[in-house]
């Protein structure tokens, strides 16, 4: 060492450095990857986007600069405008009663009755289309939704009940006025239904539901089930079953999963035995159109 001039101590210690750099930035990534989902997918996790700004210089007008401009953005801002964006198409679905847990009143017919709470509902298009368990229309008991607010009350009609999948797809509707013949217009926001065959492991879920207002749980997807495409048997193949390690309950089944961008992966839902599973959003749009190609045929 003592033998070495300046120059030369000078590049040992850039050579030192720049090994140490890819020594840490090797032990990092090994970190990471060994990390859980829930480590790596954590809320506070900090996004840099790299923000490009074009502005004249003052000297040549005609000539352009390029400003590089570093916005932190938390995945909690992702959140917060995700849960914004959908939460206003949450309802409450109840059966109809004089007993049992109120949510508050309904006008049905000419009838102001108690409604028991059955399940949450999402409406994913603006036409007022929102996927159930089949089973909530085993009985003859009437079925009605409302806003959360419990102002307004919607009318249930069932458009197709699908045996194989479990599942009911069904229209919400205003009630019609006294002396009209036409049920006024929904007025629910346009979701995004994002492309449920896109859904990778370990990415971010938000659950939806309702727990004295809005109620939202975090989570990553933590498995895929999936069918093989064959087109002999009319099968698309894709995922058909998704399930994320959120703690899902009868407050969130019924209710969205979304991605971070706002965007619908499913519909969530817990079984009588206590599972939870999401159905994928492709599987709602399959059915309106069946529906809507049952519909034509009928007609």
């Amino acid at each position: 060492m003592e033998d070495l001039n300046k120059t030369q101590l000078i590049l040992l210690a850039l050579l030192v450095s720049f090994v140490t750099s890819i020594a840490t930035g090797i032990t990092t990534v090994t970190l990471l990857e060994q990390a859980p989902p829930a480590i790596t997918q954590t809320i506070n996790r900090v996004v840099k986007e790299t923000v490009r700004v074009v502005t004249p210089t003052e000297s040549k007008p005609a000539a352009q600069q390029t400003v590089t401009q570093t916005v932190v953005v938390k995945e909690e801002d992702f959140v917060v405008k995700a849960v914004e964006k959908n939460s206003p198409n949450l309802v409450n679905i109840g059966y109809v009663t004089k007993k049992g847990f109120s949510l508050g009143t309904l006008n049905v017919g000419t009838q102001t009755q108690e409604v028991e709470f059955a399940s949450v509902g999402f409406v994913f298009s603006p036409e007022g289309f929102v996927v159930l368990p089949n089973t909530l229309f085993n009985d003859e008991r009437l079925v009605v939704a409302e806003s959360l607010s419990g102002e307004v009350s919607y009318n249930i009609v069932i458009r197709k009940r699908d045996e194989s999948r479990g599942l009911a797809l069904v229209q919400l509707a205003l009630p019609t006025p006294e002396g009209s013949k036409e049920s006024p217009k929904l007025s629910f926001a346009q979701v995004a239904l994002f492309d449920s065959d896109k859904v990778r492991l370990g990415q971010t879920g938000i659950a939806l539901g309702v727990q004295n207002g809005v109620g939202l749980l975090l989570g990553v997807v933590s498995r895929l089930d999936t069918l093989p495409k064959d087109e002999s048997k009319k099968q698309p193949g894709g995922v058909i079953t998704i399930y994320t390690t959120a703690e899902t309950d009868s407050r969130y089944s019924g209710g969205p999963l979304l991605n971070t961008d706002g965007g619908v992966i499913g519909i969530n839902f817990v079984d009588k035995n206590g599972v939870r599973f999401t159905v994928p959003s492709n599987t709602l749009n399959e059915m309106i159109v069946e529906h809507q190609q049952a519909k034509t045929q009928a007609d």
